[in-house]
């Protein structure tokens, strides 16, 4: 991703986040290479976020570690 691609992100997070909209951000390549620890990771966000708890490793940040 280039730098400005990420200020795009930002900015776009920023604003949905007005909105209590949270964006979870994966590169294409974990979608078509690990598509099921993909949907896990959405699956616990949803079930964190209905909690209020703080995201897990190896998950920070919308990429994996």
């Amino acid at each position: 991703m280039t730098e400005i691609g990420a200020d795009l992100d930002t900015e776009r997070s920023e604003f949905l986040k007005r909105f209590n909209v949270t964006v979870i951000r994966f590169e294409n390549k974990w979608v078509f290479e690990n598509l099921e620890a993909v949907l896990e990771e959405i699956r616990s966000t949803i079930l964190r976020l209905s909690k209020g708890t703080t995201p897990s490793a190896p998950f920070r940040n919308g990429t994996f570690s």
